[in-house]
């Protein structure tokens, strides 16, 4: 069990009720359980606050809630305060360190200290794994490639040839990156596959989800940027350079040479086409198919890529095309009768 005061102490908070109270787990708002801390992560939802059982709630520092004998923690940032604590819960599921006996690691490879590398794990020539390092089962790191310090690569994930992946990365598993982008030449009528000599750069702190595919660039590097998130299921082709701090929802795909700017956010089952360019800050709704370059804090919808806003009432106006069609027809009809008078 944890006290208040230490939980407020990680995350900086200010308490509320019993400095004293001890915590054995994290639980839902709605709902809850006894000796369990929850967040309120809007003010929209501290309606769950008063029926809830959870004995300890982190909420903002401008909440307002009833009257309880619960033990608030006021912070700047509740969902971000909530997830410190989660991990003192949730310990991130690394395995013990070493190296399983079943692993194929070349003489060649460079492997730092404090590194768990499980069952059945390849990893090729000149590979330089740096300290920290977790390497699930089944997963296989290709030739020349580096992992830096404190990154997590989950199990059965392919790591192609001369990768390039940052610290404090986490790949989730049947993800493969650094496979050949989709290059296709056609010669009288035969399809050939287009070779793939560039490499893929994964900055510090990137997170990618299960099953995802980032290509290898033509002759250059496909980058994913910094602190930027991506869901499961997601296509990153070749030469696609994503910014810094974006966000990519599952079931998303960036077509090859494409670049995102910084903080771009692609909601889920969207698109970009390939070649154009996508500005900082820009936001892409949910089943959006972007065709061209995007000027930095756009907000499109639609198919094709529309401004939101004005789509939003071209559609109410597509809406009431009906009824005004109906009463065009009946102003037909009048006028057909004034006519034959």
């Amino acid at each position: 069990m944890i006290s208040i005061s230490k939980i407020a102490e990680l995350i900086n908070g200010q308490v509320e009720g019993n400095s004293d109270l001890l915590i054995e787990d994290i639980c839902e708002l709605n709902g809850g359980n006894k000796q369990c801390i929850s967040f309120i992560a809007h003010d929209k939802y501290a309606h769950f606050y008063a029926d809830s059982k959870s004995d300890a709630v982190i909420v903002g520092m401008n909440t307002n809630l009833p009257e309880s004998t619960k033990t608030i923690i006021r912070v700047d940032n509740p969902p971000l305060a909530f997830n410190k604590v989660t991990e003192l819960f949730r310990p991130k599921l690394i395995s013990e360190v070493g190296i399983h006996d079943s692993a194929v690691i070349s003489s060649s490879a460079s492997i730092g200290e404090n590194v768990s590398i499980g069952p059945n794990v390849v990893i090729e020539n000149h590979v330089n794994i740096s300290d920290n390092v977790y390497i699930g089962s089944n997963t296989t790191i290709g030739r020349n490639s580096t992992i830096g310090d404190n990154s997590c690569i989950m199990t059965n994930v392919t790591v192609y040839h001369d990768v390039n992946i940052g610290s404090h990365v986490h790949i989730d598993s049947g993800t493969a990156v650094g496979a050949d982008g989709f290059g296709i030449v056609t010669h009288e009528g035969i399809h050939h596959r287009t070779s793939h000599t560039g490499t893929v750069e994964i900055e510090d702190h990137v997170a990618i989800g299960t099953n995802c595919c980032i290509d290898r660039g033509t002759i250059n590097c496909t980058r994913i940027g910094e602190h930027s998130k991506l869901d499961n299921m997601i296509q990153i082709s070749h030469n696609a350079m994503i910014g810094k701090g974006c966000i990519i929802a599952g079931q998303s795909g960036v077509a090859g040479s494409t670049v995102l700017g910084n903080y771009v956010i692609m909601a889920g089952q969207s698109g970009v086409v390939g070649h154009i360019e996508v500005g900082d800050n820009c936001v892409i709704a949910t089943n959006t198919l972007v065709t061209k370059t995007l000027k930095a804090g756009s907000f499109v919808s639609g198919i094709p890529a529309r401004d939101h806003l004005k789509r939003k009432k071209q559609e109410a106006v597509i809406n009431q095309l009906p009824e005004l069609l109906k009463r065009v027809r009946a102003l037909e009809q009048e006028l057909d009768k004034i006519k034959k008078g």
